[in-house]
């Protein structure tokens, strides 16, 4: 018997090949509407905890691979420890491979190092001057920027309000202009021209990383050819926004604003779903061996 299951396995070669809840259909047609999808959009798709949206999720991620597309597992509670989400998220995408194609990797690599450069613009006042070996160089801090961090940590006012405004709305325009021409690469590495960016366990994260991945993803990927797929509890998320916002507040309506489709996973029925449970727990022989009324 086994106390603790593993991740289902999901080969890439064959994502369906350890489907016991026959997800097969839901996630072929999920592929299909994602394959018709123009980035810059934001797909939710909500289910309760533990009702198998990792699993379903890593074979859409898989499908989605054997037709050509480009696709990011971002496992958000993983790097809730983070200060702001943007280090992770921008790290993701730097990771990208590119070998496919030498020139796309060449033209890739130089307008990500743009995109990180003009990235700690965007991050939270209260990062401290060690931020370069916090992200462990994935963020590039010029001498401009580590000033300005220092200065935040102190108290002290480097530029006016306005002029620090003003550097950040260019920062921001570096951001995206970079970035899109870094996605745009995709077709010259024989993969189609949307990235598509998988974000899990974003319910279960701290309700005020949650809320600032959203706002990130709403305010500086909201570029051609990137689409979002967030696996979540909208329930959850709902209770998370009321954490940071206050118990009145309209938590499905402010939610609401940060997507642009909303998808609703069926639920399994319960004895399939408790059957293949315990299977996977190897507690099919324990039962079998019981008789009597009360098993």
């Amino acid at each position: 018997m086994t106390y603790r299951i593993d991740d289902l396995i999901v080969p890439g070669d064959d994502p369906f090949k350890n489907d016991a809840l026959d997800r097969k259909p839901l996630v072929t047609n999920l592929a299909g509407l994602i394959g018709n999808l123009n980035g810059p959009f934001v797909m939710v798709l909500d289910a309760p905890w533990g009702s198998g949206k990792t699993t379903l999720v890593r074979m859409l991620k898989a499908h989605l691979e054997s037709e050509d597309f480009q696709c990011i597992y971002f496992n958000a509670w993983e790097v809730d420890y983070a200060s702001d989400p943007l280090i992770a998220m921008v790290s993701a995408i730097d990771r990208m491979d590119f070998s496919a194609s030498p020139e796309a990797a060449k033209t890739f690599k130089n307008c990500m190092k743009a995109v990180k450069k003009a990235a700690p613009g965007f991050l939270k006042r209260i990062v401290v001057a060690g931020t370069k070996v916090v992200t462990m160089g994935v963020l590039d801090l010029g001498a401009a920027t580590s000033e300005r961090i220092i200065a935040d940590a102190t108290g002290e006012t480097v530029d006016s309000i306005v002029d620090l405004f003003a550097r950040e709305s260019d920062q921001l325009k570096t951001f995206r202009e970079e970035l899109t021409k870094a996605v745009e690469q995709l077709p010259e590495a024989q993969k189609k021209p949307d990235l598509v960016f998988f974000i899990d366990e974003l319910d279960r994260c701290r309700p005020t990383f949650a809320i600032e991945l959203l706002e990130r993803v709403k305010h500086l990927f909201n570029i051609p050819n990137i689409v979002f797929v967030l696996s979540i509890d909208k329930q959850q998320l709902e209770a998370s926004t009321k954490a940071v916002y206050g118990a009145e507040s309209n938590a499905p309506e402010y939610l609401r604003r940060f997507f642009d489709m909303e998808y609703s996973i069926p639920a399994i029925p319960d004895e399939r779903y408790t059957a293949n449970l315990l299977a996977r727990f190897g507690l099919d022989p324990v039962f079998a061996e019981r008789t009597g009324a009360g098993f």
